[in-house]
């Protein structure tokens, strides 16, 4: 039957109300199908046919894809000829040629590659055009005149062009601004008739969490966009307004702006566009309220909208996203299931009674999906109400076979600015992830017969999916509901992170309202010690304050005198043989409780720290996640470590004093951990956020963890001297000011201390950067918390070509600048009350501006509540400078100039402190020799230099960032270094490195048993290194980054002996230092004379106590191993120095001693684009510096 004729037959069906059958619906979309291939390929131009050639070549080579995205991707990031050219060497070097490339390409790449270092200069601006002009198909000038005479064209094809504005991540709000005005003029254009408009696009500061406000500051703006749009309509040529949507979170706060805008008296006539993806289950549910809305507003007098249905084009990101969240992906599993949904959904749409309400545009170049719809189109005689559309560019040929039959065609026609070619590189990887994917039918498409394997292969796929729409799921998989009980991690079950809440979920958005207004408006609250199992008020009484209303005092808490933690420090010490003695599956299991009562009162604890600490809501919802993390992860590590064979005995009492910044997870994470190695522990709560505190020791006992084991002591810092002091505490836990360790290292040398200190953490930005994505994680890194997280970066340092950028500046201020500041209880703002008014160092830098110094961005106190301070950025601050050299703990950016990449490490390797470290670069190169010349714990890659999550991240710095012995909160080895250990020596015996074997055949004057026993512990040493210390672990593996935990050599170590030869305890522990790889210095006492020559195995010198200090304030090493107890000269000498000492008995097992010579690595990188991972699949690995 001749096409017309079929469809007329159809149409005719429907007119006598005959019903199609699933199988009819199959067969005549089949017949369509044959008729649009076959006229797509009559169609076809040499020019169409050879661009499909190309991308079928393109199909069979992962890595010419690699190297064409990641090409695409880079080329327009820096001005600088030489590092354009650069890039493409590289990517040469490290993918080869793209296969698909034809002989003239190839060529061209080979005298690129060939003459790039000589001829930079033209060779840039010559492949920046090759580029642009192989995507200029898909992606249009934005030039007006350019873009009128394309439009013109396609106008006299009689094709209208749907307009998408690609321009820059719109960060703040002059940007959004712009964009809104740049709607207006595309719409006062006569020859535009349809825009597509991005929420996002047009409010910087859209927010979940704040999604009322978000929604009325939406809302404002559209009305302005709709009221442009019916002022430039005619009847003959009316203005559409498409609401685009790309994400999950997008789909209920665009439909919410979109229906209530539209619901407005004013704007009942006009006629909107809204997009529904089919690969959301949601999308089913949601057609259905916008088709009921619809109706409602047509019986009203209003205007038909219009309805665009896509399958999905932000799969990867969503997957990517998902995983880094913890979340369930929100997109059905299978391909299969989103063409089902499809159909259902275009089935809905093409009703009578719904058609007539929702206009539809069905969005496929699929042919089987376009035949499908012109069959149900027929058959409910919706005639132009169901149009088509189509990407421009992808498909000419296909679009002139389907004008033939159906004229009411759209192309999408993404527009963009030549000077903001970058703002589409994500437009275009998500159109290159289309046609690539193996189940996606334009990947199958090219060269396509009827009848041939892919024909079939997708005829087949068709049909099933047509008898499915029926029986396919419309369940949301993101069932989150903090309504409902919460579920827990199984015991026996792996650790897995805790997900955070997803507030673009209703009930949970309800579910925080509520613990808020609780809190907010509670009673004043009474806060008591609890210690030798009992409550008592204490010898005084504080006053606890809100940050948000410093003027208020919502609760009042007891401190103790030094009487009453003198009797604390008994109780623990008397408790303390029952409680070590309990078995490790108990303890462990206790801490599995307290992860469920954490569980069950999250939103208390929220509500808790929004008023304790003046967190926004959100980042105290993280901290409830990172205190979950730390009683699971702890849980299951020390009985791993358990069942190794390790044996750990706990040093007593443990005195934990955390901070006021993290007042739940800190406390939880330092105690929980001394609790489940069997101290008992004394939780010291920072005197500014006792309330919070309080609530973690209730949930422990709540638990099962006895009050006089964990008990809650506030007091003042004199009071707490003498839980310091000699006959204090055996460990204590601080996180805290670098000169508050040091304050406890002079207080009592001996102190096993485990500090985690201050940080001056930098952010660098590299030429090579994505320049959106750096100031979005500059926001993330600097000011969340108002900067007062340990990690904050407040030093960003530029290499000179972003310095030197204004428009980066200028992007950069607006996005400081559009920050919402203000209290706490108000979920929009972003910039929250500081836990003090500004002083001493903060104080200095907002108020004093040193040589050379402007501000880009003025901080201003708020006159109302002097805790607010405005986000500042400062530039112009000289390396050496205050602004660089001090750590501020506030919302305070400092910049400085950078040479390059080199100088740029220079600088941030200058300051004091090694916490955290970030880098922006998208050159491989470049972060190779950033994580290898970093001096910093945690350091990050193309994401925030803040957030780090147990297991994934775990947390430590290098140098004054950290006292003790080093092992990162959350990591594998924070429980090992608490107490004291000794672990099994191996019964089988491996191949030991050639230097430790050399090493121990100098050993001759050793006895037979004690060289048994060392070779033992040397294999023992290389079974920790080939299983632990040797390799890179990422145990989290979570999609799109890559989070590394690695150990690195420390710089120096040094061996003292002491008063008595051990030459078997100094063997071994010299076999840990040499297998460690870190360079080792052997002090000797006159008289103890070394038993062999150390020459070629490290430094040794016969040196007296006073020549071996005086070696030791010159040039302290990182590390100082002593043999027998050290005293405390040597203590305090090296603690004035940064060296932390190790005088415990030399272990026989690797695990433990080598732990000495080694520094914990943490590395998190970003490893997608736009959640494209072909180029590290291709690479394979994340970039490493070993």
């Amino acid at each position: 039957m001749e096409v017309r004729g079929l469809l007329d037959h159809i149409q005719r069906q429907g007119q006598n109300g005959n019903e199609l059958s699933a199988e009819q619906y199959v067969s005549f979309s089949e017949e369509l199908a044959v008729y649009l291939l076959q006229a797509a390929a009559s169609e076809t131009s040499p020019d169409d046919k050879e661009r499909a050639e190309r991308l079928s070549r393109m199909m069979g080579d992962k890595a010419g894809q690699a190297f064409t995205t990641a090409l695409t991707d880079r080329i327009c990031r820096s001005h600088d000829p030489a590092k354009v050219v650069g890039q493409a060497r590289s990517l040469l070097d490290q993918l080869g040629t793209p296969a698909y490339f034809g002989p003239l390409d190839r060529l061209q790449l080979g005298a690129l590659h060939q003459l790039g270092g000589v001829l930079p200069s033209w060779l840039a601006p010559a492949m920046m055009h090759r580029i642009r002009s192989e995507t200029r198909p898909f992606v249009l000038p934005a030039n007006p005149a350019a873009l009128a005479k394309h439009l013109a064209v396609r106008r006299r094809e009689g094709v209208r062009i749907n307009v998408n504005h690609l321009g820059e991540a719109v960060l703040g709000e002059t940007e959004a601004m712009a964009r809104g005005e740049n709607y207006l003029d595309l719409l006062a254009r006569p020859d535009i008739d349809t825009i597509s408009v991005k929420l996002s696009a047009i409010y910087s500061q859209i927010d979940p969490l704040s999604y009322d406000h978000s929604c009325d500051q939406l809302a404002k703006r559209l009305r302005v966009i709709y009221q442009a749009a019916m002022k430039h309509a005619t009847p003959e040529a009316p203005k559409l307004v498409y609401l685009d949507m790309e994400a999950f979170r997008d789909l209920e706060i665009t439909l919410e702006v979109c229906t209530h805008v539209l619901s407005e008296p004013e704007f009942l006539s006009y006629s909107g566009g809204v997009v529904l993806q089919a690969y959301l289950p949601d999308s089913w549910h949601a057609q259905q309220r916008l088709t009921n809305w619809a109706l409602h507003r047509c019986s009203q007098g209003g205007a038909p909208i219009r309805l665009r249905l896509v399958k999905g084009a932000n799969l990867a990101m969503e997957r990517v996203e998902s995983a880094t969240r913890g979340w369930p992906c929100p997109i059905y599993g299978s391909k299969a299931e989103v063409d089902a949904n499809f159909k259902r959904m275009l089935a809905y749409a093409v009703e009578p009674e719904h058609i007539s309400a929702v206009r539809i545009g069905v969005a496929s170049h699929n042919i089987f999906e376009i035949a499908h719809a012109l069959v149900r189109r027929s058959h409910s005689g919706a005639g132009a109400q169901v149009g088509f559309e189509l990407l421009e560019g992808m498909a000419d040929p296909l679009r002139k076979a389907l004008g033939n039959l159906a004229p009411e065609i759209l192309l999408y026609g993404p527009t963009v600015d030549e000077a903001e070619f970058h703002s589409a590189i994500a437009y275009l990887v998500r159109r290159l992830d289309e046609n690539t994917s193996d189940d996606n039918f334009l990947r199958q498409s090219f060269d396509m017969c009827v009848g041939d394997d892919a024909w079939l292969t997708q005829k087949q796929l068709f049909a099933q999916s047509v008898h499915d729409q029926h029986d396919v799921g419309a369940d949301t998989l993101r069932t989150q509901d903090r309504f409902a009980p919460a579920s827990h991690l199984p015991p026996e079950a792996p650790f897995e992170n805790e997900a955070d809440t997803d507030f673009s979920l209703a009930p949970n958005r309800r579910w925080l309202n509520a613990a808020l207004a609780r809190w907010h408006d509670g009673p004043l609250r009474t806060v008591l010690p609890r210690f030798a199992g009992q409550e008592c008020v204490g010898s005084d009484m504080a006053d606890g304050y809100d940050p948000s209303r410093p003027l208020e005092t919502p609760y009042q808490y007891g401190l103790l005198n030094r009487a009453e933690l003198s009797c604390a420090l008994e109780c623990s010490r008397k408790v303390f043989p029952d409680w070590s003695a309990r078995s490790p599956e108990y303890r462990a299991e206790l801490l599995t409780r307290v992860a469920r009562g954490l569980r069950k009162q999250r939103a208390d604890l929220i509500g808790a720290m929004v008023l304790d600490a003046g967190k926004r809501a959100d980042e105290a919802d993280a901290e409830v996640s990172e205190a979950i993390d730390f009683a699971e992860y702890y849980s299951r590590n020390y009985l791993d470590h358990v069942e190794s064979g390790l044996q750990l005995t706990p040093r007593g009492v443990a005195v934990v004093t955390p901070p006021w910044n993290f007042p739940l997870a800190i406390p939880l994470g330092g105690a929980l951990a001394a609790l489940v190695t069997g101290h008992t522990v004394l939780l010291k709560p920072a005197p500014e956020t006792v309330l919070t505190a309080s609530l973690a020791a209730k949930i422990c006992w709540d638990a099962g963890i006895p009050d006089e084991v964990l008990q809650f002591v506030p007091c003042d810092d004199v009071a707490a001297s003498c839980l310091i002091e000699r006959g204090g505490g055996d460990v204590v836990i601080l996180t805290g000011a670098t000169s508050t360790a040091r304050l406890f290292q002079r207080l009592r040398p001996d102190l096993h201390l485990m500090a985690e200190t201050g940080g001056k953490n930098c952010l660098i930005v590299s030429a090579m950067a994505d320049r959106d994505l750096a100031i979005h994680d500059i926001l993330a890194s600097a000011y969340s918390h108002s900067g007062q997280k340990c990690s904050a970066a407040s030093l960003l340092i530029c290499e000179a070509e972003i310095y030197d950028d204004p428009h980066f500046w200028q992007s950069l201020g607006d996005a400081i600048t559009s920050l919402p500041v203000g209290s706490a209880w108000q979920k929009k703002n972003r910039i929250t009350p500081l836990i003090h008014p500004p002083s001493g160092a903060l104080r200095r830098a907002i108020s004093i501006v040193e040589d050379n110094e402007v501000w880009l961005v003025t901080p201003k106190q708020d006159h109302t509540n002097p805790h607010l301070l405005c986000p500042g950025l400062k530039l112009g601050v000289s390396p050496g400078s205050f602004s660089h050299q001090t750590e501020l703990f506030g919302p305070v950016l400092s910049a400085l100039r950078a040479d390059d990449l080199d100088h740029a490490l220079q600088i941030a390797n200058a300051t004091p402190y090694g916490l955290t470290a970030g880098l922006q670069s998208l050159d491989e190169g470049e972060q190779r020799q950033f994580l290898k010349t970093m001096t910093a714990g945690n350091l990050y890659v193309n994401r925030p230099t803040t957030g780090a999550i147990v297991q994934r991240q775990p947390f430590g710095g290098h140098k004054r960032s950290s006292v003790g012995p080093g092992a990162k909160a959350g990591g594998p080895n924070y429980l090992l270094q608490i107490g004291r250990g000794e672990g099994p020596l191996p019964t089988s015996t491996v191949k030991l490195s050639a230097t430790v074997t050399s090493f121990l055949m100098t050993l001759a004057d050793l006895s037979t048993k004690s060289m048994c026993w060392l070779r033992l512990c040397a294999t023992s040493d290389e079974e920790h290194f080939n299983s632990q210390f040797g390799r890179i672990h990422d145990p989290s593996a979570v999609l799109g980054q890559s989070n590394e935990l690695s150990y690195r050599p420390a710089t120096d170590s040094w061996v003292r002996l002491m008063s008595r030869p051990a030459p078997p305890q100094l063997a071994r522990t010299w076999c840990a230092g040499l297998r460690a790889g870190t360079k080792l210095r052997l002090s000797i006492p006159p008289g103890l004379e070394p038993m062999m020559d150390w020459s070629a195995y490290g430094d040794a010198f016969v040196e007296t106590a006073d020549e071996f200090l005086d070696m030791l304030r010159a040039q302290p090493p990182e590390r100082l191993r002593c043999l027998e107890t050290a005293d405390e000269t040597i203590l305090r000498v090296a603690a004035d120095g940064g060296c932390h000492v190790n005088a415990q008995p030399v272990a026989e097992s690797g695990r433990l001693e080598m732990l000495h010579y080694l520094r914990e690595q943490a590395v998190s990188s970003t490893i997608h684009r736009y959640g494209n991972l072909s180029l590290h699949d291709r690479l394979g690995a994340s970039p490493s510096p070993q």
